[in-house]
């Protein structure tokens, strides 16, 4: 089929539809986007049933004939134990011995070994300064609202993409979130003598952190009256980690 074909996606799905016929009476879970396939299970020290699905795997893709992009592969091992984080289990996939991974990126999430999530919170807050440096260079205008809504629409949204997975619970990566937003509504004409809070309620704007809370509470209440399927979600290693975590 041709990319970017109509089609294309839908008939992609119902070829590879009985990929998950493979895991039946194992412990490992699944999760598919895309072309993109995650295996997880829950261990101590190496998972045997791991090994057997990834040799089944490789079998099916050989099947059909599809072709596994083996230096896309890595093994990420979550645990609050530095012992199996650094142990190597040396799972491996068609032969080949996959390399272990401190940081994993999903979905745009950087996920790290212990789940506090220091890097992503990093990678987005130096992304986030870029677009507001960015913002304040090119835009000749200094009108308020003007400026809010820039940063409402091209800043606040990569400080929230997918907060409910990442969301920081240490006061330094609150402040380091938070800090860009105070220092964006700073530099406005007009709002460099008042406090954060004066800014905010001048502007009409919220804290991120109070923002997060919203979004948090509106996932648990996604969960707990069925719109949301915990094991379906697209980070669902994340957050059967993250409520242990909790």
């Amino acid at each position: 089929m041709p990319q970017g074909s109509v089609f294309g996606p839908t008939l992609f799905l119902l070829f590879i539809n009985d990929i998950d016929e493979i895991f039946c009476g194992t412990g490992v879970r699944m999760k598919l986007f895309a072309d993109d396939v995650k295996l997880y299970c829950s261990f101590d020290n190496f998972s045997y049933d791991l090994q057997i699905v990834c040799d089944k795997l490789t079998e099916w893709a050989d099947k059909w004939q599809m072709k596994i992009a083996f230096n896309k592969c890595t093994v990420h091992r979550i645990s609050n134990r530095d012992s199996h984080i650094n142990q190597n289990p040396g799972y491996t996939i068609g032969g080949q011995i996959l390399s272990q991974s401190n940081e994993t990126r999903d979905l745009g999430i950087i996920i790290d070994n212990k789940l506090n999530f220091n890097s992503h919170v990093s990678a987005v807050a130096r992304k986030a300064h870029v677009r507001a440096s960015l913002i304040l260079r090119t835009f000749v205008s200094r009108d308020t609202d003007i400026l809010t809504k820039a940063f409402t629409t091209y800043v606040r949204p990569i400080l929230e993409y997918c907060t409910p997975v990442w969301s920081p619970h240490t006061a330094c990566n609150i402040n380091k979130i938070e800090s860009y937003q105070r220092w964006f509504t700073k530099l406005i004409k007009g709002l460099c003598g008042l406090d954060y809070s004066q800014r905010l309620e001048h502007i009409g704007l919220e804290t991120l952190q109070l923002r997060r809370i919203k979004y948090d509470l509106l996932m648990c209440y996604k969960i707990i009256s069925g719109e949301v399927n915990l094991h379906c979600n697209l980070f669902g290693f994340v957050g059967l980690y993250s409520n242990k975590r909790t």
